[in-house]
């Protein structure tokens, strides 16, 4: 008998996709550094590939290695223009470092990709609270809220908009909301506790 053929050859993007995924696991298992491996690794073998640039400055990130993660972003966001996850990490990594008009900028090209991205106008949103634009972030995290209006996230951050109006009782409803979609969450317990 003749031995069978072997299988054709997976798609080098599939093979990709399912390297960032694994980064991103490792991340969301709070195994950062050896998220950050997988990824060096990822954009070594296809170093023209945005999903490796995007996976090391999201490893990086994870770490607070935000100068780091920076030009790996900025790499992954000229590969990919359009990519609405890699315009959000580069957004949050210059936000970090204290961009504020650059992470404006970044955040705005995602929404101009998509709309209704939660983590573009969540991120928007943060980026308003920084320059105490409060009555903007407010906007921005009902926007995100009529895309999910279970985000603990959003509804956090809408609290802290809440406060930044004087809007108190808001901010306790808005703080109380997130900590029932998120129970045990010591953030928003914090936030309670100073009002």
């Amino acid at each position: 008998a003749a031995a069978p053929a072997p299988a054709p050859p997976r798609p080098a993007s599939v093979d990709l996709r399912a390297e960032e995924a694994e980064v991103e696991r490792l991340l969301g298992a709070g195994q950062a550094a050896a998220a950050e491996r997988r990824a060096r690794e990822l954009g070594a073998r296809h170093p023209q590939h945005p999903l490796g640039w995007r996976a090391l400055g999201s490893a990086l990130l994870a770490q607070q290695r935000d100068q780091e993660a920076l030009p790996a972003l900025e790499r992954a966001a000229q590969l990919a223009p359009a990519d609405v996850s890699t315009l959000v990490a580069l957004g949050e990594a210059l936000q970090r470092l204290g961009l504020a008009s650059e992470a404006e900028l970044a955040y705005r090209k995602a929404l101009g990709v998509a709309p209704g991205s939660l983590a573009a106008l969540l991120g928007m949103a943060a980026l308003r609270l920084r320059t105490y634009r409060y009555a903007d972030a407010e906007s921005l995290c009902r926007q995100a809220l009529a895309v999910d209006a279970g985000n603990a996230d959003a509804w956090l951050v809408l609290g802290d908009a809440q406060l930044g109006l004087r809007q108190v009782d808001a901010a306790v409803s808005s703080f109380q909301r997130a900590l029932a979609l998120r129970p045990g969450w010591i953030a928003a317990y914090q936030k309670l506790g100073t009002l």
